[in-house]
């Protein structure tokens, strides 16, 4: 939990494949549900929502399958946008990268149950430094024609991702908000 938000995982969720899994974000004061949350790549046996963890209007939520040896994913819990995916540089088949997770500002940890760098099962940790870059809206950390495509789409589609200036109108000032994002780059 953060601030009036709840987020549950459900790591055997079926619904883009078998154990696919999924997560969902509450509002505490209502009950209700805000956001069903399925990873960008998701496949079968992922177990997306094995591990959560939020802090401010950040969460991590694990998916320890995913990928080569698991991936972490970052969402906003009051849009329920998925930011980023964090992946250790030295991963390996049956890790089970992000089978717990940590958040904390804009830092995060996330274990590898069964890494080997140290022994059989001997486990390690990772901490990243969460970077968001508003302008990377496809999330893949490179600022390119298909985060330009994808916002004009999201523009012309008036999702939340694209209401750059946060006034719920989609015009001019969201566009010019987005490229001056852009064109200023990423850290």
């Amino acid at each position: 939990m953060s601030g009036n938000s709840a987020v549950i995982g459900a790591w055997k969720n079926d619904d883009q494949g078998a154990e696919t899994g999924s997560a969902y974000i509450f509002d505490l004061s209502t009950g209700l549900e805000q956001h069903k949350l399925i990873a960008s790549d998701a496949s079968g046996s992922d177990y997306f929502g094995r591990s959560i963890a939020a802090d401010g209007n950040l969460a991590i939520i694990g998916a320890p399958l995913a990928g080569v040896g698991g991936i972490a994913y970052i969402y906003e819990l009051d849009t329920g946008i998925e930011r980023s995916m964090l992946i250790p540089s030295d991963t390996s088949s049956s890790d089970w990268f992000s089978h717990s997770v940590a958040i904390d500002g804009l830092f995060s940890i996330a274990g590898a149950q069964f890494d080997n760098d140290l022994g059989d099962h001997s486990g390690s940790a990772y901490l990243f430094n969460i970077e968001l870059c508003d302008a990377d809206i496809n999330g893949d950390g490179q600022l390119n024609f298909f985060d330009v495509s994808a916002f004009l789409s999201a523009f012309g589609a008036q999702d939340p991702i694209a209401d750059f200036t946060n006034d719920g109108a989609f015009n001019f000032f969201d566009v010019s908000a987005f490229l001056s994002a852009f064109n200023a780059g990423c850290p």
